[in-house]
């Protein structure tokens, strides 16, 4: 099976969901056989565990209990068929350098829309909006660069979410997950190409779309995850 590079700016200790489906997906992956490599910012109250590779980080100020990671691919990390970045900010744009730098296919996740963690940066609305329309335009470029993007599929009863048209125009390069709140995710440019339907179980369907790249599909991974 592939080997996978999971790259995440959050982690254990730190619990949200985020680090839960990080640490989901790993086991699962390994249940069937595959590798899954988990980068992270490293924190002095955890002794990482095989497959674990934390990189060097700071406190994060704004934000109580969360650690800013350098973006860097520690060297450990090798021999790796897919990479999957979970969040798009400093550890998440190491995953996204490895995946160019060695021609890999890149997946990343749409866990939380980064335009909401600007009331951490200032309470004062014209900094707050100016702070999350730039989250936004930043989070757009870096999902475009993903060759399959996942989202958290609502659950009708607990949200009152409504994923928007963007969801739906860029649903066939999707994948919706059984956890978590039905989230837009940002237009991207029309540079995709394609589309396929790779894989079905009874509490998803993983539909994605692959770019005219020489490199190999992420998809069989994405798909056997869900299963």
């Amino acid at each position: 099976m592939e080997s996978v590079a999971a790259f995440t700016d959050t982690y254990l200790p730190t619990v949200n969901g985020v680090t839960y489906t990080v640490e989901s997906w790993r086991d699962r992956w390994q249940a069937r056989g595959g590798r899954m490599a988990v980068v992270y910012p490293g924190s002095p109250e955890r002794t990482p565990d095989r497959g674990e590779y934390p990189v060097r980080s700071l406190p994060l100020p704004i934000y109580a209990g969360y650690r800013l990671g350098v973006p860097r691919v520690p060297d450990a990390v090798e021999d790796v068929d897919i990479v999957h970045a979970h969040t798009p900010f400093a550890v998440g744009l190491a995953g996204l350098r490895l995946a160019r730098k060695r021609d890999l296919p890149l997946v990343a996740s749409f866990h939380t829309p980064t335009e909401e963690y600007a009331s951490y940066l200032s309470s004062w609305g014209p900094v707050r909006e100016r702070t999350a329309a730039m989250s936004q335009r930043y989070e757009s470029w870096f999902l475009d660069a993903a060759d399959a993007v996942i989202v958290p599929r609502r659950r009708p009863a607990s949200t009152s979410a409504r994923p928007s048209a963007s969801t739906t125009r860029r649903s066939s390069r999707t994948a919706s997950t059984p956890s978590g709140s039905g989230r837009s995710i940002p237009p991207r440019s029309a540079s995709a190409t394609g589309s396929r339907r790779t894989g079905r179980s009874s509490a998803t369907r993983v539909d994605t779309a692959t770019r005219s790249r020489s490199r190999r599909s992420s998809t069989p991974a994405i798909a056997s995850i869900e299963r």
